[in-house]
């Protein structure tokens, strides 16, 4: 599977989402049609809310590719969204009733006999269409449904029948059932804090109240006649991959998916009054009531295409099958679904071969699966699926932790995860962070950071200080190579290569490979250097990877680089087997590390030696023609030789436990192997021919079946000289010295002598899988074959550091191939036209070097051979850490193929915001700390040091203030508001007019957005508004802004991200580039928008000149990323300050009144940290260093 495999006697089951509902589609321009893979795609909120809110609905295209591993899940999705198309029209008076009913189905534990028997109904109406996907294909829903592979819609439909048999449970099943909810919840916490937003500290303790509430009743209902009809369990609660029980997450929550912003904000045409728990779930009801509405909506024959597919597997393996059918076309990919089975993924359904379905994607959604399968193996899987578009994004969101300890989000927790320098992958992978390089998000989580701290912070406990919670990233990626107009229609159909110095690229990805395995190291210094475990757990990142993700790495980065291949290769292997880095478990994977790489296709094995194959051919191989260099092993094991872990993982309250396949001797080191197939089946053996032929039986009860546990994996056939005993053995993991008392020394779960045939059996390929190492290999042939393709223009070098592990300088170069340069005396001009792009121009000679990552030409180098015709120019990357942003486009608009698109501010629906009530000012309590908390530590230093504002390319740092600015005038009492802003410069006057109508809630990105209009004041504009322009002097709500110059460069974006109009032909971005033009007396603004749905702005009756010849526009704030800079510091700071002045001990928590001081000693340094004593200090000082900052 390319990661770790996991035994686990149970897996949480997740049928509700855990986060308030996104638009999918809000990275993409308007007009473009959405293909969207999701994996880990949980409910179906996010595809429902974004039918609802897309900006592009009714007439975008969207295909919806699902995947989730648990098909219960998947189950219910198919019920709610088939239930949805049922659903009667608005005008039936039914309408309403119907779809409490299917909130009840989809949300509560327990629903009434009447809803009870509609489901019933309708599930067995599901089994009627799904005996084949022939049948469902041709069905009334199989027109919007789709399933990737037939074994997809039989899991499904597996769980539809159990559905139905519910009904004939006998009354001691039901208690029994019963009897395994949970009734102890004291551990669990409401996360409804979070899809909250800003609006979460009003809340209070309702989020808690409504979690209780919720699991004591199984309902959300408070009617005291609804509550005891619903006495029926709920079957799609009760069933999912862990069989027959109630194993539903106990942080499931209902509300969870929705915005309970909406309800506590002060929104117009809501009453305002006091909330409750009731309030919060009459409102969730009401969004899924509208969404609903939605989705029926859009199944009307008169709308764009809506398709959404299922496959139920592992979402790594969905992926590798989906890049090698679109290699191939071959619908069988010898890639198995997942983990625990032996079920090979067959794109037998029609899309697939009639290649309709999408095999790559403009949007690709992770969930948060980086969290549980590793940020590298996500990107890995992920970019070959992207579409090579400059507006295709990746979305790997994960959950942080907040430290209270180093006083901020720090930017090692995302940097960290991707095992290597993020510049040099970024370009290797040819995908970039966007939020990185640009250095703000339009998405806030800062509220999540607010409260936790706040929370900690009002804790009686001492420790308080000490507080670490958990926050949610949300984090998108992009093409890097073609995220730059200047250089997209360049790049976007041809090969781009880089180069490197082999040896330079090897000592990097030999750090990478460190990295992805250093939970190794972390075991040794627990072993070796008795370490205590909580000491060493804290740096942890968690067991992801086999060696066989590394090899993956390699493969994916081999067709965008333009190296000598063996060369790096020898050198990387060098490194690998050298290596000190982890020491002893590091050369236990060598073997396995050698036969990923033969597998992949990334090089060959040696043949085995005439003396070895002879050997060979008398016993283990006997009759065999020839003994190729890797085998496979096929191990049965007996399902009780794991009892002793079963109690271990429950003893020790762990969720899992990750697994290896190990070849043992008495007088060679031991070799594991990560990469391994497993499934519960009894397995037939016929040794009547040469070579054995076996026969696999998989049992449909899997873990709660009784057959033997079969792992199949590679090895080198070498190894087996050496091993002579194979075995299953927990991965190294920090739990391994505890293990080591229960399974003892060698830490085998089970282990017999490789020659042992009841046991172990050895064949060329992995048994049912014909045909796999062939399969195995296309994908990296394809790698091979396009590496060898000329590039169609000079590569670009990566010169790294001495150390290997940084860029230095990016060099590019332009040759001419018609004639030489000019003569010595003629000049070449070098200069920077876009964040990627460098100009070089000699004589009538001009061409553009496109650079794989943002550039800083700050100092950059040119060499000029005249002779070999050729310019070279070397610049520095663009360091988000040290710069802010890029200076040159901070908020670029991407010009391809006659469509414009944002790059990193996010597209919106203003009409489906809902409006703040500014005339109820008592209630804009959570404004203040919502628009403060936009800077990143870094951006509040340099603000007070000076020399900030004066820096002339940090325009996002300068923009900030003026934004939160404009928000704190438009949002105060009616009698002092500013509702018109001039732009104006500081020595040429007055450029724009920015006219703000409403202030909306994005409930999706939980912050604020101005619904403006914005009047670019040219020359002749001037004189057409001459009279309506003088009125507006006078108006007293007009306040004006001296900040043109950094204005300007955002304002074509915030146009750009709520339009519902399509650029024309003629349209000036199109024909001039964006912005429309530079020159004061022509427009910033394309025409195309102007005057189009703007008719609230017309009800302001001074404003009406105006409405004709201007934009609507979207203004929300810039916030601050936690991986460029650290983001709380100052925030936390504050707090403390208020909370615990100068009397708390850092070390041991202890007060100055508590140790009868006056007061503590502060850290000569920063003068924040307080310590009782000189030696609380010194303990301290380990963890204070890292964070201690000189004022």
């Amino acid at each position: 599977m390319a990661r770790s495999t996991h035994w686990s006697l149970k897996s949480p089951f997740f049928p509700l989402g855990d986060i308030a509902a996104v638009c999918l589609t809000s990275e993409l321009a308007p007009e473009q049609p959405a293909d969207i893979l999701l994996l880990g795609c949980g409910d179906t909120h996010n595809i429902l809310y974004t039918v609802y809110a897309d900006l592009g609905a009714p007439s975008r295209n969207l295909d919806i590719t699902c995947c989730d591993l648990e098909p219960a899940v998947l189950a219910r999705n198919v019920l709610l969204f088939t239930l949805i198309a049922d659903m009667p029209s608005e005008s039936e008076s039914d309408a309403d009733e119907y779809i409490s009913k299917m909130w009840n189905i989809y949300h509560h534990f327990f629903i009434d006999k009447g809803t009870f028997n509609f489901f019933l109904k309708h599930c067995q109406m599901l089994v009627d269409l799904s005996s084949d996907l022939a049948s469902w294909d041709s069905s009334k829903y199989g027109t919007f449904l789709r399933f990737c592979t037939a074994h997809t819609l039989s899991a499904l439909r597996k769980h539809w029948v159990l559905y139905i048999e519910t009904e004939n449970f006998s009354d001691a099943e039901k208690d029994s059932l019963l009897d395994k909810m949970p009734t102890k919840l004291d551990i669990c916490k409401s996360t409804l804090r979070r899809s909250a937003g800003m609006l979460a500290g009003k809340l209070g303790r309702m989020g808690m109240r409504n979690f209780y509430r919720y699991w004591q009743r199984g309902t959300t209902f408070d009617d005291a006649e609804e509550l005891p009809a619903a006495n029926q369990i709920n079957p799609t609660f009760i069933y999912s991959a862990n069989g027959l029980g109630f194993d539903m997450h106990r942080s499931s929550d209902p509300l969870l998916s929705f915005h309970p912003a909406k309800v506590l904000a002060p929104i117009k045409d809501f009453d305002g009054t006091t909330v409750t728990v009731s309030t919060l779930v009459k409102s969730a009801k009401e969004e899924f009531a509208v969404w609903c509405r939605a989705f029926k909506e859009r199944l009307k024959p008169q709308s764009s295409p809506l398709v959404i597919r299922f496959f139920t597997g592992d979402a790594l393996a969905f992926c590798r099958a989906l890049q090698y059918f679109s290699i191939s076309n071959d619908s069988n990919t010898g890639i198995y679904a997942s983990a625990w089975s032996s079920t090979l993924i067959n794109f037998d359904g029609e899309d697939y071969t009639s290649r309709r379905a999408p095999l790559q994607f403009n949007v690709i959604d992770t969930s948060n699966l980086t969290d549980h399968l590793g940020l590298m193996n996500i990107l890995i899987a992920c970019r070959p699926l992207m579409r090579r578009d400059p507006s295709s994004v990746l979305h790997t969101n994960t959950l942080y932790r907040f430290n209270m300890i180093e006083r901020a989000v720090g930017s090692g927790g995302f940097l960290n995860r991707l095992c290597g320098d993020i510049s040099i992958l970024s370009m290797v992978l040819d995908i970039v962070p966007v939020s990185y390089v640009s250095d703000f998000k339009t998405h806030s989580n800062n509220h999540e950071m607010y409260m936790e701290i706040e929370a900690g912070l009002h804790s009686v406990s001492p420790d308080a200080v000490f507080f670490i919670k958990q926050f949610y990233e949300r984090i998108y990626w992009r093409i890097s190579s073609i995220s730059d107009s200047e250089t997209v229609e360049l790049l976007s159909d041809t090969p781009r290569r880089l180069k490197f110095d082999e040896r330079q690229l090897a000592t990097f990805l030999c750090d990478v490979y460190m990295d992805m395995f250093s939970e190794e190291k972390l075991v040794e210094k627990l072993v070796w250097e008795s370490k205590e475990l909580s000491d060493v757990r804290r740096y942890s990142r968690g067991q992801y990877y086999v060696r066989s993700s590394f090899v993956y790495l390699l493969r994916v980065i081999r067709g965008q680089l333009h190296i000598d291949w063996e060369s790096f290769k020898d050198h990387l292997d060098d490194l690998i087997i050298n290596d000190c880095k982890l020491h002893v478990f590091g050369r236990t994977n060598l073997a396995d590390y050698r036969c990923s790489l033969h597998l992949a296709g990334i090089c060959t094995l040696e043949p085995l030696s005439a003396t070895l194959s002879d050997y060979y051919k008398q016993d283990l191989f006997e009759g065999w023609d020839d003994i190729p260099p890797s085998v496979c092993i096929t191990f049965q094991v007996p399902k009780e030789a794991l009892s002793a872990l079963e109690e271990f993982v429950d003893q020790n309250k762990l969720e899992s436990l990750p697994l290896v396949c190990t070849l043992m001797g008495d007088k060679c080191p031991t070799s594991y192997c990560g990469d391994f197939q497993s499934f519960f089946a009894n397995i037939n053996v016929d040794y009547s021919t040469p070579e054995p032929i076996i026969t696999i039986n998989e049992d449909t009860k899997s873990i709660h079946g009784s057959s033997p546990i079969i792992f199949s994996f590679y090895i080198e056939t070498e190894m087996l000289v050496h091993c002579p005993s194979v075995a299953v053995t927990p991965q190294i993991n920090l739990d391994s010295p505890a293990l080591g008392h229960v399974l003892g020394p060698r830490f085998a779960i089970f282990s017999v002598e490789i020659t042992d045939r009841n046991h172990v059996h050895i064949t060329r390929e992995r048994p049912g899988n014909q045909g796999e190492l062939q399969k195995l290999r296309a994908v990296s042939n394809a790698q091979l074959a396009s590496s060898t393709t000329l590039p169609l223009s000079d590569c670009v070098k990566i010169n790294l550091d001495n150390t290997g592990r940084k860029v230095e300088t990016l060099t590019g170069r332009v040759s001419t191939v018609e004639a030489a340069l000019p003569a010595n005396d003629a000049a070449v001009l070098v200069h920077q036209t876009s964040t990627q792009a460098m100009s070089v121009s000699f004589g009538s000679n001009h061409q553009v070097i496109a650079y794989p990552f943002p550039i800083d030409s700050t100092g950059c180098k040119t060499r000029i051979s005249r002779e070999s015709s050729y310019v070279e120019v070397d610049v520095k990357i663009l360091c988000p850490e040290k710069e802010l942003g890029m200076p040159l486009k901070p908020f670029p608009l991407i010009k391809y193929r006659e469509l414009v698109s944002l790059w990193n501010i996010h597209y919106i629906d203003l009409d489906q915001l809902p409006v703040i009530d500014l005339s109820r000012k008592r209630e804009f309590g959570f404004l203040p700390v919502h628009i403060r908390i936009v800077n990143s530590d870094n951006e509040i230093r340099l603000r007070t040091t000076g020399p900030f504002l004066q820096r002339k390319l940090d325009v996002i740092g300068r923009m900030k203030p003026h934004i939160s600015d404009l928000f704190i005038r438009s949002c105060k009492a009616p009698d002092r508001r500013s509702r018109v802003f001039v732009l104006a410069g500081l020595i040429d006057g007055i450029h724009a007019l920015i006219f703000i109508n409403d202030v909306r809630l994005d409930l999706a990105s939980h912050t604020i957005v101005a619904d403006a209009m914005a009047l670019h004041l040219t020359p002749s504009i001037v004189r057409t508004l001459a009279r309506p322009l003088k009125q507006l002097r006078k108006n007293k709500q007009t306040m004006v802004i001296v900040q043109w110059d950094d204005w300007r460069h955002i304002l074509p974006a915030f146009a750009e991200r709520c339009r519902k109009w399509n650029h024309t032909a003629h349209c000036e971005y199109l024909t001039m580039g964006v912005p429309g033009s530079q020159e004061l007396t022509e427009t910033l603004l394309c025409g195309c928008g102007k005057g189009k749905d703007l008719e609230q702005f017309e009800q302001e009756q001074h404003w009406k000149p105006f409405v004709p010849h201007s934009t609507r526009v979207a203004i929300s704030q810039l916030f601050g990323v936690s991986f460029g800079s650290s983001v709380g510091g100052d925030c936390l700071e504050s707090l403390t300050k208020m909370r615990f002045p100068s009397n708390i001990c850092c070390n041991c928590g202890s007060s100055g009144f508590v140790t009868g001081k006056d007061k503590l000693y502060l850290c000569g340094a920063c003068n924040i940290a307080a310590y009782c004593s000189r030696e609380c200090q010194k303990a301290h000082w380990e963890r204070h260093k890292k964070k201690c900052k000189k004022d």
